[in-house]
């Protein structure tokens, strides 16, 4: 356990790449500070002070509603997502741990970390382009939007703490471990 869903006013997710998650004890403390309300706390998980014992909450609702962001957060998991794990210079698929980033215009020569920039490459292929730049990615790098990453996430699994997250994020069953530990 120990995460919290959070959503907007209209009880979707905040964000979905990546998920947009608390700590539990960050989803008290903002339940405390009538930043959100509770709409659904664990069943069987209970925090206690000397003066209050309180369920700890699995999914909180903002009291505000926050417009979506257009584009996706520069990260290296949105970039994964957008290259599909795969080598942009060999074309292969990879685990995530198995993956690097790499700048087509290397640092080296000014080059930044930008979504125009940064490709997801296996070790060998990065090692081999090292700083040269006249080796390109096999596809242009561009910038995604939100809604790009959040329907190419929904390819991969993901593991939710609660089964009452799947109601809100409407992710392939196929694709969802439920994952539940005893406190």
């Amino acid at each position: 356990m120990g995460s919290t869903l959070l959503l907007n006013a209209d009880c979707s997710p905040m964000e979905m790449a990546p998920l947009s998650v608390l700590s539990w004890r960050d989803g008290v403390r903002a339940y405390w500070n009538d930043s959100y309300y509770i709409l659904k706390t664990y069943d069987d998980w209970k925090v206690s002070s000397p003066n209050l014992q309180f369920d700890v909450p699995s999914i909180v609702v903002s009291k505000v509603y926050r417009k979506p962001q257009e584009f996706a957060k520069l990260s290296r998991k949105n970039i994964l997502i957008r290259d599909q794990y795969r080598c942009q210079y060999c074309g292969i698929v990879f685990h995530n741990h198995e993956l690097t980033l790499d700048h087509v215009h290397p640092r080296s020569h000014g080059g930044r970390s930008t979504w125009e920039n940064l490709v997801t490459a296996c070790k060998p292929c990065n090692w081999n382009k090292s700083n040269k730049l006249n080796i390109q990615p096999m596809r242009t790098p561009r910038r995604p939007s939100y809604h790009e990453i959040y329907n190419q996430s929904k390819c991969y699994r993901i593991t939710i703490p609660d089964p009452a997250w799947q109601e809100f994020l409407n992710w392939p069953e196929d694709l969802l471990d439920i994952k539940t530990t005893v406190n």
